[in-house]
């Protein structure tokens, strides 16, 4: 399967910010799993516009665009990353309390996130990916004569 991104794109992307340990020291193989399972979440979204190539495999590029916007990519390494790390309570933003003696973890289940309901486990994925989505608050009114 096709995805977002090149394990090299990803590698320069890490490399830039903090907390990037579970992408470097996954191995080749796990990138390309971690960046194919992060395509296939990040397909699963409704967007705005048509596939620019009705037959292509993946949803991006859309609409006039000929090539995968940059958002995309970088929302494919945070999601890549997350989900490598393998952690959900790292990322689960509906923990209020953790202890560490006697381990601990209280959890808000009257709150979930957006990116949650959506099926995005990263925040920061999220912000990259929602200027794409199709607005499903919104009504499309058209006259047919």
């Amino acid at each position: 399967m096709a995805y977002y991104g090149t394990v090299d794109g990803g590698d320069l992307y890490h490399s830039l910010r903090l907390h990037n340990g579970a992408w470097t020291t996954a191995s080749d193989n796990d990138k390309v799993k971690a960046l194919t399972m992060a395509t296939t979440l990040i397909d699963n979204l409704a967007y705005e516009y048509d596939k620019t190539v009705s037959t292509q495999e993946l949803e991006f590029p859309r609409g006039t665009d000929t090539s995968v916007p940059e958002a995309i990519e970088k929302a494919t390494y945070e999601l890549a990353l997350t989900l490598l790390d393998n952690d959900p309570a790292e990322h689960d933003p509906r923990i209020t309390t953790a202890k560490l003696g006697a381990a601990s973890v209280s959890y808000d289940t009257s709150f979930v996130p957006q990116y949650v309901s959506a099926g995005i486990p990263s925040k920061a994925a999220w912000a990259f990916l929602k200027p794409y989505l199709r607005d499903n608050m919104s009504i499309s009114l058209e006259r047919i004569n």
